[in-house]
């Protein structure tokens, strides 16, 4: 799995490794999805442009996943696939797929409150690839 959960006291993590920089954004959409939801539920019924560009790779980051928070906790959209994701410098696009939250089909499983700063990091990974770790407030 390219991401895992991360214990945090109070709050609740992820850590993402991908090959490259566009497919670790892409793997932390799945990784916030998990956190929501149980991703087989959701289905690629409309897409809508995601645009963000931060200071730095990590701030970029914490925009991304604050963008698909912003989606979820104003619109009730939840994202199940991220499209054509690039990276130019620290602005990143992509379509964001998905559906609108049911919830009779959707279980939510924690109220995630915000993205934090909070030990957030992206980087290249010892191995080789890409890593990021954000730690999001519940």
């Amino acid at each position: 799995m390219p991401y895992e959960l991360l214990d945090h006291t109070g709050d609740i993590g992820i850590r993402v490794t991908a090959p490259d920089l566009p497919g670790l954004f892409a793997e932390a959409a799945a990784a916030f999805l998990e956190l929501l939801t149980e991703p087989e539920s959701v289905r690629a019924d409309a897409t809508e442009l995601a645009d963000v560009a931060g200071e730095d790779l990590a701030d970029t980051m914490n925009l991304w996943l604050s963008w698909l928070l912003l989606r979820f906790a104003l619109d009730g959209r939840l994202v199940c696939a991220v499209r054509g994701a690039r990276l130019e410098g620290t602005r990143f696009r992509a379509e964001a797929v998905g559906e609108r939250f049911d919830p009779e089909r959707h279980p939510l499983k924690v109220e995630l409150k915000a993205v934090t700063y909070h030990q957030l990091h992206v980087r290249e990974a010892a191995g080789g690839g890409w890593e990021a770790q954000v730690i999001f407030d519940v």
